[in-house]
């Protein structure tokens, strides 16, 4: 007699439900809203047992994505979304509190090609794959080129220009110090996976800071910009010639006038950091849990996604859908970039070792410590 009640189940509609943020809103009149909510009609379309429904969660405060994935796990698991799209920190809190469940077993077996590598990190968690990578974000160098002329690409060109250079330099990640040493070191890890720092390609970037300050190219001011935010209203305001800041403000937000490059690095190679967002799936119930997984697959198609990142200012996860860009200088930038970008530290790290960067950064800027000083306190910080 079981066959009975299996055989109600397969045809009793399923509603999926996915939570977003505002930004990501179907029916917020944008071209990328549109084009997800005519990818989600599709979907139902071809699955006539499914229904989707979305729900809009903030960002940030008490009724944000992760606080409310927090309260509905503990008060009601049957009141679970069954995706819910996460950026890269988010992602990190929710899979080490265990509301997220591995895709792994539910992927098909094509899914694993043709992902940046930055996308490829963003997607795991100790190991296992527990996000879907649907949109990028990477630090780039934002320039008027009427005042700069060709972007510098290494640091010595950066001095030779002699404009000033602004970016977040009190920011307490310090991300743009990190993509400098990463750029030099390569890692920020040793053999067992610790926080180990190079005290020798540290002490570069932070004599490239010395020396711009130094020439002016790197005034003291920039010790008051805190945020990204502060960094490009002050370039905004034509304080400032070069800037660092993330391309999806420069894609946003940048005027007539304004181009983007890849970050300046000491040896010219493209280095940069990326972040972005991934699909999670959150349901407990493992029934639907492959039909959750299969809108996932839909949702990051290469063309839906290469048309959908396009239209919102994100940059494309797969190398394939940058193909379904519009050729152009974005298309340009973004492909220079990504297949040079590596996803920013994980959270802890970011809270712990960014705070002694970004006070080096400020103590070198405001001239209260050479390089080589800088370079100890920050060694000594880490206990090493």
């Amino acid at each position: 007699g079981t066959s009975v009640p299996e055989a109600r189940s397969i045809t009793s509609p399923v509603t999926l439900q996915i939570w977003l943020p505002p930004q990501f809103d179907p029916t917020n009149g944008t071209d990328e809203g549109s084009l997800l909510q005519a990818r989600l009609d599709e979907f139902t379309e071809r699955h006539p047992g499914v229904r989707v429904e979305v729900r809009i969660k903030a960002l940030d405060g008490s009724a944000s994505l992760i606080e409310s994935l927090i309260a509905a796990d503990a008060a009601a698991p049957l009141v679970l979304p069954d995706l819910v799209a996460f950026p890269t920190e988010g992602f990190q809190i929710a899979a080490a509190r265990n509301l997220i469940y591995p895709l792994e077993s539910y992927l098909s077996s094509e899914n694993g090609e043709d992902w940046y590598s930055f996308a490829e990190e963003m997607s795991l968690y100790n190991g296992q794959i527990f996000g879907q990578p649907f949109a990028g974000d990477a630090l780039v160098m934002a320039y008027r080129p009427v005042v700069v002329g060709d972007p510098p690409t290494t640091w010595d060109e950066v001095l030779q220009i002699g404009r000033v250079f602004s970016f977040p330099a009190a920011e307490e990640r310090a991300l743009y110090t990190l993509a400098l040493y990463e750029s030099r070191a390569g890692e920020l890890y040793d053999e067992d996976g610790s926080l180990q720092l190079n005290p020798t390609f540290l002490e570069s970037v932070f004599n490239f800071y010395q020396k711009a300050e130094e020439a002016n190219v790197m005034p003291y001011l920039l010790t008051q910009y805190t945020t990204d935010e502060l960094s490009w209203q002050a370039f905004m305001e034509n304080r400032t010639q070069m800037n660092i800041t993330w391309v999806t403000r420069y894609f946003n937000q940048a005027p007539e006038g304004i181009s983007a490059a890849a970050i300046p690095t000491d040896d010219g190679v493209p280095f940069t950091l990326a972040a972005g967002w991934v699909w999670t799936l959150t349901g407990d119930d493992p029934d639907r849990h492959q039909q959750a997984v299969d809108l996932v697959e839909f949702l990051t198609e290469e063309e839906f996604l290469g048309l959908w990142t396009s239209a919102a200012g994100f940059l494309p996860p797969r190398p394939s859908s940058l193909a379904f860009w519009p050729q152009g200088s974005d298309q340009a930038l973004a492909s220079q970039i990504l297949p040079s970008a590596a996803m920013i530290p994980d959270k802890s790290i970011l809270d712990f070792l960014g705070n002694l960067l970004a006070q080096a950064t400020i103590d070198i800027l405001k001239q209260a410590a050479t390089a080589g000083e800088a370079t100890d306190t920050v060694m000594a910080g880490l206990g090493e």
